[in-house]
């Protein structure tokens, strides 16, 4: 199958073909995204909306920062002071589907150490929205949930936005956000962040850079952790006939970031990020409104131990050169949209779409004087055609998807390493993946809704997990793909009520997932220091989340919310040991209290979460203890445009980490990364 080799070009003829033959037409309605997170409008899922204010106040690190804080069902892994990956409802890495503004950006590192939710500042945030399991299909099939990111949108009144931020361990952050019209119908914005940090303590006193395993140079052990310029420019232009055409280009630049949890560190990771998206409403029998797009995105990874005291190896033979073991990787994505909305006659919308992608994989890895080809040129190509239908009649409301995608990978560089381990001759596949998903809901009262969802989702194994080609000196464990994966395939049921009544509101949620060729960790029993590959599984995945609040008072607002998950194998992969399914996080509880009079407000809010005991010991997992900590903060509005905030984060001082961040890393140091210990910090803005 070649069809997604020239598919972009097909793509962007057929635009160029199409586009001219509709005229005019009445707008459709537009749903504004809420303030943090949001969802169809027709149908209600458990997750809720955060307000907009709380991300510009939190403290500017990261994505999965703020969403694990805010969002029990959202947990985070962390491998250093920021950079953390998301873990929604136990799924991880590419069976979450995120975008920014409609675009995706793939990490370089084979660890992640630059997962997407690395690659967007929180102060560039306007909306985000969640949606846990398979019911997504117009950016791709998602097994475990869908993240989408929007950053602020130029508009036609002049704006501004100005903060700085300080905090303990040397934490600062600045930036500012404007935005104008220059001249009829054009309209800019642009927008610069600055974040820097040094080495955190634990609640204990000691720095990440002393935790046992990470193996710091005496003079790394206290530098700086990490330097993150991130810079966005967008135009708009609103041309005739209700077209519009918007052109956005981000930059990131990550220098010296530190990963305590891997065995090498980050000095350079650069990101850039373009989108062109047309939208113009139409007057023809198939569609009210037409978008066409086109995005773009590149990092480039460099990572090394020069930092460590691995760099002196075999007698510091490799000092001069600054390094023992360096991955240079990089990743690119291409892709273009068309997509179409009909409001049909019956009272139900319709949209529908084409997309096709282009995903790049390359990483070059040495380890003393042995070159590895760790990543070997891959190339991902995928046409996917989808459409959703949407429809609320009476106390009704229903909503529909179906997404197929034509996708083929391959290694374009030598896997001879992996062949030769997993006895296959397979460099390329070519693979077809279905997903669909049904969603109902019915209001049973005036304060009492019930939502149930049925969805069946499929995803390519990404190429790490097919074509990984790492082939260590000496008796150090390789690590290699499988190129015979077939893709995961998940049937997931879930269900829920939502509660609404004078000063009293709740949702509660339950969900099941069947996962078929689950992509799992397995110990081959090869090699001198043994092989990790990944082998398919079958396992099972389910849980209940539930959020609540009260409005006390005029001033007083109590809200509590909890996730629980657990994951059970049905099949183990070779050399296996337990059914025990692995990195799906424990119970976790939020608790807080929110005081509003006048122009100020405090906010008090705990978050425990339970013992990970539940483990996989043939992972590597060890048991995480238990926890709780508490968080206070408060602000001022001075004026309309002036604001003054404080807080302190982990008042006691607790010593804790929420996860083991080693699981699926090559270059994984073996530890579990504590969180910062008592963090007190201020934050002043100015927006006008």
């Amino acid at each position: 199958m070649k069809t997604p080799a020239n598919a972009l070009q097909l793509l962007l003829l057929s635009i160029a073909s199409t586009a001219p033959l509709f005229g005019d037409s009445e707008a459709m309605p537009v749903y504004d995204l809420e303030a943090f997170v949001v969802v169809a409008p027709n149908i209600a899922l458990p997750e809720s909306a955060v307000a907009r204010e709380q991300i510009r106040s939190a403290k500017p690190v990261d994505l999965a920062a703020i969403l694990s804080s805010q969002l029990p069902a959202a947990a985070l892994t962390r491998k250093g002071p920021l950079a953390g990956d998301i873990v929604l409802r136990g799924f991880t890495r590419d069976n979450v589907n995120i975008t920014v503004d409609g675009n995706k950006t793939f990490c370089a590192c084979p660890n992640r150490m630059d997962p997407p939710a690395f690659h967007v500042s929180s102060q560039q945030i306007e909306g985000i929205r969640v949606r846990t399991g398979p019911f997504s299909v117009d950016q791709g099939s998602s097994v475990g949930g869908t993240i989408a990111v929007q950053t602020t949108t130029p508009g036609d009144a002049p704006f501004a936005r100005l903060y700085g931020y300080a905090g303990s361990f040397d934490y600062r952050a600045g930036g500012f956000t404007a935005g104008t019209s220059i001249g009829e119908g054009t309209h800019l914005l642009g927008g610069l962040y600055y974040q820097e940090g040094g080495v955190y303590e634990d609640g204990s006193g000691r720095r990440f850079t002393e935790l046992p395993g990470t193996n710091y140079q005496a003079g790394y052990l206290d530098a700086t952790a990490f330097e993150v310029v991130t810079a966005e420019s967008k135009l708009r232009f609103d041309l005739a006939e209700k077209t519009t055409l918007t052109v956005n280009y981000a930059y990131q630049d990550a220098s010296d970031v530190l990963y305590p949890g891997l065995m090498m560190d980050a000095p350079a990771d650069t990101m850039n990020r373009v989108g062109i998206a047309l939208h113009r409403s139409i007057n023809h029998g198939l569609a009210d409104d037409f978008e066409a797009s086109l995005a773009f995105s590149h990092v480039d990874h460099d990572m090394r131990d020069g930092f460590r005291t691995s760099l002196n190896n075999m007698g510091g033979a490799f000092a001069a050169r600054g390094y023992f073991m360096r991955t240079e990787a990089s990743s690119t994505f291409i892709g273009a949209r068309a997509e179409f909305s009909k409001a049909l006659d019956s009272g139900g919308l319709l949209r529908y779409g084409v997309d096709l992608s282009q995903r790049y994989w390359d990483a070059d890895n040495v380890i003393g004087m042995q070159r590895n080809d760790m990543l070997p040129d891959t190339l991902t190509e995928k046409i996917g055609f989808w459409g959703v239908f949407e429809r609320r009649q009476g106390p009704w409301a229903m909503e529909t998807g179906l997404r197929l995608d034509l996708a083929q990978s391959e290694a374009r560089e030598s896997i001879a390493f992996l062949q030769g381990v997993r006895g296959t001759s397979r460099n390329e596949r070519e693979n077809v993946l279905p997903s669909l998903y049904a969603l109902v809901s019915r209001d049973l009262s005036a304060d009492l809704e019930a939502y149930l969802g049925a969805g069946f989702a499929s995803r390519l194994p990404d190429p790490q997990e097919r074509y990984m080609n790492l082939n260590r000196p000496m008796a150090n464990p390789d690590w290699v793909g499988n190129p015979d994966l077939d893709p995961v395939h998940t049937l997931e049921l879930q269900s829920g009520l939502k509660w609404q009544k004078d000063a009293f509101d709740a949702e509660l949620s339950a969900f099941h997932a069947w996962l078929e060729d689950f992509i799992y960790l397995a110990e081959l029993g090869v090699g001198p220091g043994g092989t990790t590959s990944y082998e398919a599984i079958n396992a099972r995945l389910y849980g209940l989340s539930a959020k609540a609040g009260w409005e006390a008072s005029e001033t007083l607002r109590l809200e509590a919310g909890f996730a629980w998950q657990r994951g059970r194998k049905t099949s183990r992969p070779i050399n296996a040991t337990n059914d025990v399914l692995g990195e799906v996080p424990p119970l976790r509880v939020r608790l807080a209290a929110i005081v509003t009079q006048g122009n100020f407000t405090a906010r008090a809010e705990a978050q425990f979460q339970d013992t990970l005991d539940r483990i996989d010991a043939d992972l590597g997992e060890r048991e995480v203890s238990g926890w709780g900590v508490l968080n206070l903060a408060a602000s001022y509005q001075f004026s309309e445009a002036f604001s003054l905030s404080a807080g302190v984060d982990n008042l006691f001082d607790k010593t804790y980490a929420v996860s083991n961040a080693f699981v699926r890393d090559p270059f994984r140091a073996g530890v579990a990364v504590n969180e910062p210990g008592r963090f007190v910090f201020i934050r002043a803005g100015l927006d006008f």
